[in-house]
Formats: structure tokens, C-alpha cells, sequence
């Protein structure tokens, strides 16, 4: 859920802590607001009639931090509220283990005093789902190797060890499914029919 596109009460807004004012600028808001609204208590429903509306500023009052913020937000609250699920944040973002969260005593006495459910069940409990289209950890490549020139030329799988004998997919050079390429197999741009690059 976006961080700003949603309605809640604003005394419960604030009892369940507001925003991590730890947070810097924008990027993580909308996973924190998610985890604390449901293990903590509350639910989110869909309202399908409801209308947001979003206005931009043209200029921005603020100045935007470069560098790390949006990486070191994210791993902040996966710090506060993802308990042993964070290990699979670092997995796939292995750069972010050296990031500072800053402290995060006040939050995590916050889901302390909140009595908020622990991770596990958030992911039992809501979002059950999530793992068979995102899973947690990297699956391996469905399919890996070399891009071989010939007819007949042997490619290898991701697993070692495992040939086949499928021919490859392109003949060096020449026009292939409507593309030209080269015989170092690049692709050049086209010409459409009034000259124009494609």
C-alpha cells in the first residue's frame, strides 16, 4: 500500500506510532504503515468506490539526500518488524547488510508496548500468498548457458553436468524473426519503411 494514498483514524494513527520518523524523505513508508497496521491489530480493506486524489508540487521544498536512503529505509524496517524474515531482504540485497539503520530502540520498544504479533505470522496469517509468486529466496535460473552458433552445438544447463543437443536458437547473422544480426550475434536497429529508427 502506498505510504500516502490511504484513509485511517487519526487517534489510531498516532497510538500505533505515526511513521518511523527515523524514515528519511520517502521509500519504505508504505511496508512499515502494512506490518504495524496488521500486527498490531488493525486490518485494510480495499475500497473499491473510494477516490484518492494525489497533488504534485512543482517545485520540491526539501532537499532529496543522495546515496543510500531509500536502501538504508527499507532495511530499517525490516530491522523493526521482519524478525529472522530480514535475513532474505539481505540475500537478495547483500549491499544493504553494511547500511546503518541509525537506532531503533524507540520502535522496536513501540511494537513492544503495541503487544504487535511477530513476523511469522504476519506471513502466516495475511499474507500466506505472497511466497508462491515472490519467493523468499532466489530460485535458480529456469534456464542458463552459452548462446551457441551452429545447427547442432551442445549448450549447457544451469546445473553442471547436464548437455543437451538442442540446436541453437540463432544462425550467425542475417535476419532473425524480423532482426538483423550480426555475425557477433548484435542486434541492429532497423529502418521502417519511411526511413525512420525502429
Amino acid at each position: 500500500m502506498a505510504g500516502g494514498l490511504f484513509a485511517v483514524d487519526r487517534k489510531w494513527f498516532w497510538e500505533l506510532g505515526g511513521y518511523d520518523p527515523g524514515l528519511e524523505i520517502w521509500g519504505g513508508e508504505q511496508y512499515e504503515i502494512s506490518f504495524k497496521v496488521w500486527m498490531c491489530g488493525g486490518e485494510m480493506f480495499d475500497v473499491p468506490c473510494s477516490r484518492v486524489g494525489h497533488i504534485y508540487r512543482k517545485y520540491v521544498p526539501y532537499k532529496v539526500p543522495s546515496g543510500t536512503s531509500l536502501a538504508r529505509n527499507l532495511k530499517r524496517v525490516a530491522e523493526t518488524w521482519m524478525d529472522e524474515f530480514a535475513e532474505f531482504v539481505y540475500q537478495r540485497r547483500p549491499e544493504y547488510r553494511h547500511l546503518s539503520t541509525g537506532d531503533l530502540s524507540a520502535q522496536k520498544e513501540l511494537r513492544r508496548q503495541l503487544k504487535c504479533k511477530d513476523f511469522k505470522w504476519f506471513m502466516a496469517a495475511v499474507a500466506w500468498d505472497v511466497p508462491k509468486y515472490y519467493p523468499p529466496v532466489e530460485p535458480p535460473p529456469a534456464a542458463w548457458g552459452e548462446h551457441g552458433y551452429g545447427q547442432n552445438r551442445k549448450t549447457s544447463s544451469a546445473r553442471k553436468g547436464v548437455k543437451t543437443s538442442e540446436p541453437s536458437l540463432f544462425a550467425p547473422g542475417g535476419m532473425q524473426n524480423g532482426v538483423a544480426v550480426t555475425e557477433d550475434n548484435v542486434v541492429l536497429p532497423q529502418k521502417g519503411k519511411h526511413g525512420e529508427t525502429a
